[in-house]
């Protein structure tokens, strides 16, 4: 599989594998990261490492938009991440502020809240005056998010580098009339699935 990431962070991978060995793609190399996401004004995160040429990566596919887009998380970080996630939650539901005006600015990093768990989100873009867009940094998601749902990202849960990594799938290309299709098929045999790239 191979990436683009949304601050310049690429991972081009390949021979990506379940632990029952079955292939399911080809080429691992990877290109310089930037260190922090852009505009991020209510708080900075690192981008993730990134292995090396021909090193093993452990991951597992976190958000799939189709075979050429999708996003990676690495098994290293995973127990800091769910720890991360339960943390928030458990601060976040006691929290009540609101966030400024003139915090709301597409690349701020903020905290959000989606499907009952408070998630580290980058902000999109704004919708209306009252909903925004938001990826979530650890998994790749999209959302729309009211902002009562939002809060300031507090210093204490930036620490982690984002986990999300951009990636594509290399050498595949999907017809027009075979998109949807793709999108099942790759779902099907990638989507949470414990993966190794090479």
């Amino acid at each position: 599989m191979s990436g683009v990431g949304e601050s310049n962070s690429n991972l081009y991978m390949g021979n990506i594998t379940n632990p029952s060995n079955k292939v399911h793609n080809q080429i691992l190399t990877n290109r310089p990261q930037s260190k922090m996401l852009p505009n991020a004004r209510v708080s900075a995160l690192v981008s993730p490492p990134l292995p090396n040429t021909g090193e093993y990566f452990d991951l597992t596919v976190s958000h799939i938009v189709s075979p050429t887009q999708f996003y990676v998380t690495s098994h290293t970080t995973l127990p800091m991440y769910k720890s991360l996630s339960t943390q928030m939650t458990n601060h976040y539901n006691t929290d009540t502020s609101t966030l400024a005006e003139t915090a709301l600015i597409p690349g701020s990093c903020l905290a959000v809240s989606e499907s009952s768990t408070w998630h580290r989100a980058q902000l999109v873009r704004s919708l209306s005056t009252s909903l925004f867009c938001c990826r979530l940094v650890d998994t790749g998601k999209m959302v729309s998010v009211s902002r009562e749902n939002m809060r300031k990202l507090s210093s204490q849960f930036s620490q982690l580098p984002r986990q999300a990594i951009r990636a594509r799938l290399a050498g595949v290309e999907v017809g027009d009339d075979k998109v949807e299709e793709g999108v099942e098929w790759f779902k099907h045999v990638a989507f949470g699935k414990s993966l190794v790239g090479l």
